[in-house]
């Protein structure tokens, strides 16, 4: 197994009620390849689940199925994540969303604690994760600031 934790921060130019709105609607924001329709129930013990298809070149295609289970919200969301390819646990992690009123909008802070279940490519999966929740984040943040009011 391999452990491992990451915090990305990200500024976004919205007051904190309008990201957390954004957050409560994961369908705005989280976004896998051939993604099909997913299903949410935000509210403390609801889920949120997508699922898609990853095609890469010289590799097996990749069945993955993303289930999140919210453990608290607002004014910050934590909530557990699984991730399943082609039927096989992948990785688990604790994922906490803290929200900071700034001046001009808010800041995010974004902490996961990850564990990847014993695969050869544990490593590079891991890197993965980091430069995918960055993509992530850009999502939200393009999602919220659409939301913006005038």
């Amino acid at each position: 197994m391999l452990h491992g934790t990451h915090v990305k921060t990200i500024d976004i130019d919205v007051p904190p009620d309008v990201a957390f709105a954004t957050i409560s609607r994961p369908d705005l924001w989280v976004r896998l390849p051939g993604g099909e329709p997913s299903t949410l129930d935000f509210r403390v013990g609801g889920s949120f689940s997508a699922s898609g298809t990853f095609r890469i070149p010289d590799r097996p295609v990749e069945r993955v199925e993303v289930r999140y289970r919210y453990l608290a919200i607002e004014p910050s969301v934590l909530y557990f994540r699984e991730a399943h390819v082609n039927g096989e646990l992948l990785s688990a992690a604790l994922v906490s969303i803290v929200l900071s009123p700034l001046p001009a909008g808010t800041l995010l802070t974004y902490s996961e604690q990850y564990t990847f279940i014993d695969r050869d490519d544990a490593v590079a999966a891991a890197r993965e994760l980091e430069g995918g929740t960055r993509l992530m984040l850009y999502g939200l943040k393009a999602a919220a600031e659409a939301l913006k009011l005038p």
